[in-house]
């Protein structure tokens, strides 16, 4: 898309603001068939917005095209007609029924835009958020608008009606601009447009019906301008290259926005304020009115605060299920990083710690009193050829279980690989580890029966005490000099390091 094609939403928009006013602030005699012209082409430009970048969901744009195309010929009779914008509520004419066509149309385009594609749980809360905003929307049209209005009399039932009739097309437009601005948008600046051109007539409906019901002197100027530049920013929004991206995103239905949480606060605060109003300004209405008025007021605050308390608990059930899901969560990575770390350190068939945690624990006991014993199995290689891996692993494990038993409190014994494991005795002195060296030479040598299969091995041992190591590499090294020393002395024994002895001792 060109740069030039991409601005054109920009040329449509200052070109229709720049007639709006013209027309708005212009003579009657053409500004008012230039005012139906300017309204039914922005529906048309909808329309080719939609054949131009043919957005996956046009339904809103096909809805609100038709909405103001409608909203132009309803208005004509209005604006050309004898008695040409006498402020009043539409009240059965031909021209009326198209009116409430066309508000109808824009209430079933907002809808689409603002609870298409919401999940169960989001539409749940946006009903309940909705009506929020429709109560205390009515609070404040019943205190300026309906109850001045009603109170004037001589409405039959079927006029009373109509009035109401337009009164909740304006509710429910309100409450749906609420919950589009409410929500997050995949482009902010198409979601801005729509709520401008959306707002905007509201916004001159309002003042209309005021200056209606109230009898307050407004300039017709004001919302014949606030109607034009709706239906010409709706049309500048159609041509905007991201028109087909959705205005709301499905927001989770558990979650409470910024937006959201301003929009209740203003609302909590709606009804008390009208009734402080009412009372500061000592509007004089009769007896009965005020006492109706007084329960509509009381009726809608409680419902507000019923409602407001619903949605409160509704977070707050969230809030506690999150919570749990967290500490559930949590748990489940501590239980992960503890079998991470446990792998880490461990051999994965005995179980016993593996080279990195013998050389952790060795780190720790070298150059002070203690003793490290490195074994290796003699004959487990005829094991494995002999009677297979599996009989091979079975003996491991065996024996690590047996080394595990008879290690003293403080010691640790690790599996290096294959046929070769380690034990460290931080505090021992030479008899005990030349005892557990004993010991481990009996377990090793015992015969097993394992898979029908009777099992003979023996070890070689080599000793080194730690104090006289100056670090882990030569402790290793002098430990496993000792091994060497005693598989060459005939396998089967164990030999303590010549480095700390005068010469290598066999036993």
């Amino acid at each position: 898309m060109t740069q030039r094609s991409g601005k054109a939403w920009l040329f449509c928009l200052a070109v229709g603001i720049v007639a709006s006013v013209v027309i708005a602030f212009g003579g009657h005699a053409w500004s008012a068939w230039c005012a139906a012209a300017l309204q039914a082409s922005a529906g048309l430009v909808v329309l080719a917005g939609i054949r131009r970048h043919r957005p996956p969901r046009p339904a809103f744009w096909v809805v609100t095209a038709t909405g103001l195309i409608s909203y132009a010929v309803a208005q004509l009779p209005y604006r050309t007609g004898d008695d040409a914008w006498n402020v009043r509520i539409p009240f059965g004419g031909v021209g009326d029924w198209l009116l409430y066509l066309a508000f109808g149309l824009f209430t079933a385009a907002l809808a689409i835009c603002a609870l298409g594609g919401q999940r169960a749980g989001s539409r749940r809360t946006d009903a309940i958020d909705g009506l929020v905003v429709v109560l205390g929307v009515s609070a404040v049209s019943w205190q300026f608008i309906a109850e001045p209005f009603l109170t004037t009399g001589g409405l039959d039932a079927w006029h009373t009606g109509l009035f109401w009739f337009y009164e909740l097309f304006e509710l429910a437009r309100i409450a749906l601009l609420a919950l589009i601005f409410m929500s997050p948008s995949a482009n902010g600046t198409v979601r801005r447009l729509v709520l401008t051109g959306m707002s905007l007539p509201i916004a001159g409906d309002i003042l209309f019906t005021y200056a209606a019901t109230t009898g307050t002197a407004v300039p017709v100027q004001c919302f014949d301008l606030l109607w034009l530049l709706g239906t010409v920013t709706i049309a500048a929004t159609a041509l905007h290259p991201a028109m087909g991206a959705p205005v709301r995103l499905g927001r989770p239905g558990d979650t409470l926005s910024g937006s959201r949480l301003v929009i209740f606060v203003l609302l909590t605060a709606v009804i008390p304020i009208v009734t402080g109003l009412n009372d500061i300004t000592g509007v004089s209405v009769s007896p009965g009115s005020l006492a109706e008025g007084a329960w509509i007021q009381m009726i809608l605050g409680v419902s507000v605060a019923v409602l407001l308390v619903l949605r409160l608990g509704m977070l707050s059930s969230v809030a506690q299920r999150r919570s749990a899901a967290l500490e559930d969560a949590l748990r489940q990575q501590q239980a992960l990083r503890e079998e991470l770390e446990h792998r880490a350190t461990h051999d994965p068939l005995t179980g016993l710690g593996n080279r990195a945690a013998l050389m952790t624990a060795l780190d720790a006991a070298v150059g002070t009193h203690g003793w490290l014993i490195l074994l290796d199995l003699d004959g487990f290689k005829n094991v494995n050829d002999t009677y297979g891996h599996p009989v091979g692993d079975a003996l491991l494990v065996a024996l690590a279980r047996d080394f595990t038993a008879t290690l003293p409190p403080a010691g640790q014994v690790a599996r290096l690989g294959g046929d070769e494991f380690a034990f460290v005795l931080p505090g021992s002195d030479e008899a005990e580890a030349t005892g557990l060296a004993a010991r481990v030479l009996v377990l090793a040598a015992r015969e097993r029966h394992i898979d029908s299969a009777t099992i003979n091995v023996s070890a070689s041992l080599g000793l080194q005490p730690l104090d006289l190591s100056v670090d882990t590499a030569a402790a290793l090294r002098d430990a496993d000099i000792a091994l060497y020393a005693a598989k060459g002395g005939g396998r089967n024994q164990y030999r303590i390091s010549a480095t700390s002895r005068p010469a290598l001792v066999a036993r």
